[in-house]
Parts: structure tokens; sequence; C-alpha cells
């Protein structure tokens, strides 16, 4: 135990290397050389030594420190190698040291030879975290558990400084753009909120006293008040007025109809005046003049008249048996009639009859190529169903069973379980991004996460339920769930994935794409209580610089998922380089400001191109600068 560090170190290089016998020797070096191996390999090939040590090692060398595993091929060859190169002296004084051929200390100080001295403290020569010898590791590992638990301390440790600071840094940041606003201001008068209110509240103040002192004001508004009751009553007679012209003149353009008619039926030629509504009441006179003295000839107007109006059921009797003729010929012949149902009927079962058998044709070209899709093939289309059912579907039946089993069914669950691979790719990717976000302080106290819903459009949901009722009940050895219904169930989603129509290549790009599944939006949350502060679907309703702060915020995180990044880790070798064109040129100084910070606390290097009005903001983020210019508008400076 005592030599354990210093003989762990100088064997170290040896219990790393890989031991090769000759007879491998060759294929281990070509695989080697046409590999990239990533990495540093030490391989040494187990050659029979020509001069085997003669001499036992001293009682004090590290070969009588070191025991090798019986059972290994290699135990003569390692037993030769560590009597050759590594019959060190393990020395107790430095005076053994200085004497010996080849000699090591405790401390991990060794020689070899006169002028070769070596000793690495690069780390404890007693650390077990880097031992390698051994048979077992329980120590190491209790040793890398222990510093595992040190570390961590002290990261959580950094971890408290780093927020302490990041608070200050915060609070520094505030309180400088705080000052760089108020700079904007260059007289007291831009910011005397408090004369303004005051100034308002006087001209309020004024105006209601002038209300409430005069007389003439008040009266005024009284005369309005009731001018504009008296125009409201005014406008409610007319309304009904209106409405009581209307129904007289209804009234009078049909008894004017009828009286054409009743003419009509004794023959007579009737008057020509102007029917419609507006000339009816001028000529209602002259027409019932002319009617009784055609009618009745014998009688005065008047007279006429009342004999007109006491014989009307007479003709009304005329009438409705006129009326229920045409009704009965209607009900047999007319637009609604018995006989049009009847022929609409017959046409829309031929119709359907027809597309029907198109529909059998286009499925099965080659068994029904002789046959026409007209219904007087009815005895042809029985004849091929009486066949199929007889001959060809049991001897089908097997084998359509297997394929439906071992092809289609297995490729649906594969595709199904890859969708479903797809969407829990997306999941992590977001809770990824999210965790990026989540060290962002969007506006102070809060912080903005990626939030996803299922899309509930009916294509989707369907798709869904396709997908399932294909796979319902297959987890099994029976040949019961193999039937022609599970089959139609396969084929309505494959005949859509097929995409004959535009429409349903459409769809099968929608569904089938898994993003699709999911609407995304960006939610602020509070960091104190995780509680929701506001949503957003876009970024329609905020300003310009609300825009650019969340598209900021957002693609921060991105780069971030992107590069790999983590928050607080110090700068190291990785990739880490962004350009922005024309960037910040129409945001706000704050927003740019915010831009500049998230990028800097990610560590990236920037090249931002931008115009020159913003170089008064982003000054204090850059470390040099280049100016083009195109004066002649034929090369760029």
């Amino acid at each position: 135990k005592d030599w354990e560090g210093a003989i762990e170190r100088q064997l170290h290089n040896l219990g790393l290397s890989m031991l090769v016998p000759d007879r491998h020797y060759r294929v281990v070096s070509d695989f080697v050389d046409r590999r990239h191996l990533g990495g540093k390999l030490t391989y040494l090939r187990t050659l029979d030594h020509h001069r085997p040590p003669q001499e036992e090692p001293a009682p004090n060398s590290l070969v009588h420190k070191v025991r090798i595993k019986e059972e290994t091929e290699f135990y003569g060859w390692l037993e030769t190698e560590l009597h050759s190169r590594y019959d060190y002296a393990c020395c107790e004084t430095m005076e053994e040291f200085r004497r010996a051929h080849q000699a090591l200390t405790r401390s991990g100080q060794s020689k070899a030879g006169r002028i070769s001295h070596i000793k690495d403290d690069r780390y404890d020569v007693n650390d077990r975290r880097r031992y390698i010898l051994g048979w077992s590791n329980k120590e190491k590992i209790a040793a890398l558990e222990s510093n595992l638990e040190t570390e961590t301390n002290a990261l959580k440790e950094a971890a408290r400084e780093l927020e302490t600071l990041r608070k200050k840094e915060r609070r520094l940041d505030d309180r400088r753009d705080g000052l760089r606003s108020l700079l904007q201001f260059k007289n007291f008068e831009a910011l005397d909120v408090r004369s303004v209110a005051i100034r308002i509240q006087e001209l309020t103040e004024e105006q209601q006293r002038l209300e409430a002192g005069s007389r003439e004001l008040k009266d005024l508004q009284a005369q309005i008040a009731g001018l504009s009751a008296r125009i409201e009553d005014t406008e409610k007679q007319k309304e009904k007025v209106s409405r009581e012209n209307g129904s007289l003149e209804n009234n009078l353009t049909r008894t004017a109809h009828q009286i054409f008619e009743f003419l009509g039926l004794l023959g007579h030629d009737a008057p020509v005046i102007d029917r419609s509504a507006e000339g009816l009441p001028a000529g209602m006179n002259q027409l019932a003049e002319q009617f009784t003295r055609i009618a009745l000839p014998d009688q005065p107007p008047s007279d006429a008249l009342r004999k007109f109006l006491s014989t009307k059921d007479h003709a009304d009797s005329a009438e409705a048996i006129k009326l229920e003729e045409q009704q009965l010929l209607d009900q047999i012949q007319g637009p609604r009639g018995l006989l049009k149902r009847s022929n609409d009927k017959v046409s829309r079962l031929i119709q359907s009859i027809s597309v029907k058998m198109n529909s059998f044709k286009n499925k099965y070209p080659e068994e029904t190529q002789e046959v026409d899709a007209d219904p007087r093939s009815i005895p042809e289309f029985r004849e091929l169903h009486n066949r199929l059912l007889q001959d060809d579907l049991p001897r089908h039946e097997g084998r359509f069973r297997e394929l439906l089993k071992q092809g289609t069914i297995r490729s649906i669950l594969t595709f199904k379980s890859k969708l479903e691979e797809y969407e829990q790719d997306i999941v992590e990717k977001i809770n990824k991004i999210n965790t990026h976000l989540l060290e962002i302080d969007y506006n102070p106290g809060t912080y903005i996460c990626i939030a996803k819903e299922e899309v509930r459009s009916e294509d989707i949901l369907n798709f869904k339920q396709d997908l399932r009722a294909c796979l319902s009940g297959v987890y099994g050895d029976t040949d019961d769930i193999y039937t022609e219904e599970k089959f139609f169930q396969v084929k309505k989603l494959l005949d859509r994935f097929r995409g004959e129509t535009e429409e349903d290549s459409r769809w099968t790009r929608r569904v089938t794409d898994v993003r699709e599944w999911y609407t995304f939006g960006a939610e602020e949350r509070w960091r104190e209580n995780d509680e929701a502060h506001e949503y957003f679907s876009d970024s329609s309703g905020k300003s310009g610089g609300q825009k650019e702060k969340l598209a900021y915020t957002i693609l921060a995180s991105a780069i971030a998922f992107q590069f790999g990044l983590e928050w607080g880790r110090s700068r190291d070798r990785s990739f880490r380089f962004v350009v922005i064109d024309e960037a910040f040129g129409r945001g706000s100084d704050e927003s740019t400001r915010y831009g500049l910070q998230l990028f800097e606390r990610l560590n990236l290097q920037l090249l931002i191109v931008t115009p020159l009005q913003k170089i008064n903001v982003i000054e204090d983020y850059i470390n040099a600068v280049h100016y083009v210019s195109n004066p002649t508008v034929q090369q760029s400076m």
C-alpha cells in the first residue's frame, strides 16, 4: 500500500497498452491503420524476449511488489517485461535513490540511468481516482464518488454565487438603462406630469362651474330634450301610417285581381288599366263600373255592385271546381306529381346501379372486361358473384389472411411506431429548448416557454382513429381478426395514401407530418410560482419592440439548442459564430440591448450588419467596427 501510488504512476502507460499476440499482429496493425480511432492507442506486440534477464531482482525491486494474474496467456511475457524494463529499486532514502541505477521513491520520482530523472506532480501520486491497475475497482469508485460529492457541493456554491452576481448585474443594468432613458430629456418640462394634471383638473372644474351657473344653458338643454321626444313620436306615427297604407294597398290589389278573373270567366276582355299597385287606386272606380256594365247591364252601378257581391259565392264555386281540376292534374302530371316522382325514383335507382357497377369495374378491370356498367348487365354481374362465392374466394381466403397479417398489418404497425417516434422527438426537442429558455429573463420575474397543443381538426382526428382501427385487436395468434372488415379498414387508409387526387395528396402530407398534429405558441410564466402570465399564439397586437424581444428570445434558445450550449458554462472550444444581417434596423433601443445581452450571455461571436443609426446602442457590445460605404454606387469600399 505504501508504494501503490508510485508504482501506479510508473506502470501507468504499460497498464493502458493493449497486448497483441504475434499471430494477430498483421490483422490488428492493418485494422488500426485504416480506421480513424478518435483517440490514442498503444499496443505491444508480444514477441519473445531474445535475452531474458539472468539475475534475480533485488529484494526492494518493483518487480516483487507486483502480482501478475496467473490465468492469462501473457503471464510469461509480462513477467519478463517487468524484469527487463521495470526493475526499479524502491528506495526508502534519497541516498539509496542516488546510488541505484534504476530507482523509484514513494513520492513518485524515478530515474533510469544516471541522466534521466522524472517526477510528474500534475496530480497527486496517491490520487486513487487515476489508478488503473489491480483486479477490483471498488476503491476507485469510492474515491470518484467522494470527489463527485465534493465537486457537486462546489458547483452548487458556484451556482449560488453566479446567481448572486446575475442579480447584481440585472440591478446594475436596470439602473444603467434608467439613466440612459433619463438622458433623453433635455429639460424638465418634458417630464413635468404633475403640472399638466393640475391644469386638466382646473379646466374640468371650470367647465362644471360654468354649466352649473348658466340659466340659458339649462333652458336650451330642456328644449332640446323636448324636441327630441317630439321627433321620436312623429317618426313612430309615420311608421304606423305607412304600415296601414301598405295593408290597404294590398287589399285593393287582391280585389282588383279577383275582378279581372271574373271578367275572364264571363268571356269579356278586361279593361286596359295600370294593374300595378301604384295604378290600381286611381283606376279602381273605372274598373268597377265597366265590370257591372258587362255583368249586369240592366242594373244601376250601385245596385250592380251589390248584386255582384251577393252572387260572388256562385263565382267562387265555379272557380273552386276549376281549381280542384287543376289540383288533380298537378298531383298526377305536375312538377311534383305522382308520375314525376316515380320516374325520378327509377332514374335514381338506375344511376345508383350504374355508379356501383362502374366502381366495381374500376377495382377489378380484368374480371369485368366483357361486362358493361348498365342495369341490363345485372344477370352477368350475378353470374360473376356466384362464381366468386363458389370457386375463387375459398381458394384465396387463406393466402389473403396471411398477406394481410404478415405484410400489410405489420407495415402499418411499423408506420404507426415511426410516427410516434417522430412525435416523441418533437416533445424532447421542445423540452430541451425550454430548458434554455428557462435561463433567460424575458421580463423582470418572468421567462418564456414554448407550449404545444394537440390539433383538434377533423382530418387528423379521423386519421388517428382509422390508424387505430387498422391495428385494433391484432395482437394475438388467432386468424379470426384478419377478416374482410379488417381488410377494408386497411384499404380505406391505403387508397387515400395512394393520392389519386390532389386533395388526397394534400391530406396525406398533412396527416403524416407529425408537426401538423400540434399548434405551437409561446407562454410567458412567472418564475416565483410558475403560473401563466401571457400566451402568444403569434406576435399580432404587439409593438415593434415587443415583437423583436419575443423573436430574440426564441432565436437565442434555438441557437443554444442547435450548438448544444449550456447556460453558465465558460467559453470552451466550440463553434459559436452567428451572422445577423440587417440587424436592429427598425427596432427600439430597448429591444436591441435586450437581444445583444442575450447573445452576450451565450458567449456568441457576432457579426452584425446594421445601419449607422444604431451604432450608439451597440457600441457597448462590440469589439471592432468595419465601415462600408458606396459613394459612387459603383464599388463598395
